[in-house]
């Protein structure tokens, strides 16, 4: 992760900006100068993220124009995300357009200034570098309440699970099953015999003659 916002003072940031026009890149350097921030400058994208893929901690902020040729701001903004470059980016145009500046957002800038730039702009741009890292610590204090949920929930499976063996099986009304140890014990069949109905005698009383 690159560097955290506490390190630096608001006077201590250090800004790269990517524009095709060097008219814009001198007022961006004036407006930076004034507020004692350090800034790199490229009038060509690629260059811009060499220097990047380099020296990934050493850019607070970033400034790009939406409309260079070969990699354009929204490609730009891609490419940061996909890198996980933690220097928030602000998207600069000369167009005020709503869906340009949607899609900006989408992607993940920060803000989206519309030429010609403001010297008042540069006053104030230390807060982007500030939420985003009140972002990031955020994100790590909500990763490391999870992996500690996810850890009791395991510890407390595995209790039930431990507390689980040994137990002696119960019938569904509640009732204790207990093991015949004797073995299996088979009903009592009546015998062939005794399941022949018994036949009755009859006595006849003789009449004497």
């Amino acid at each position: 992760m690159a560097k955290y916002y506490s390190e630096k003072s608001p006077t201590a940031l250090t800004i790269l900006a990517i524009d095709k026009d060097p008219e814009v890149l001198e007022l961006i350097k004036k407006g930076c100068n004034k507020y004692s921030y350090e800034v790199m400058t490229f009038t060509d994208t690629l260059p811009a993220v060499d220097v990047l893929r380099g020296n990934r901690d050493d850019f607070n902020l970033i400034l790009m124009d939406l409309h260079m040729p070969g990699m354009d701001g929204y490609e730009f903004l891609r490419f940061v995300r996909r890198e996980e470059f933690f220097a928030p980016v602000i998207v600069m145009s000369s167009e005020e357009n709503r869906l340009s500046a949607g899609m900006a957002f989408l992607l993940g800038a920060c803000d989206y200034w519309v030429k010609p730039l403001g010297e008042y702009l540069f006053q104030t741009v230390w807060t982007h570098v500030y939420r985003k890292y009140l972002n990031e610590k955020r994100k790590q204090k909500d990763n490391e309440k999870l992996e500690d949920d996810n850890q009791k929930r395991e510890t407390n499976e595995d209790a039930v699970v431990v507390s689980s063996v040994g137990e002696t099986p119960s019938s569904e009304d509640g009732d204790v099953i207990e093991s015949n140890k004797s073995g299996p014990v088979n009903p009592q069949l009546p015998s062939a015999g005794s399941s022949r109905p018994q036949r009755r005698t009859k006595t006849k009383n003789r009449k004497g003659k």
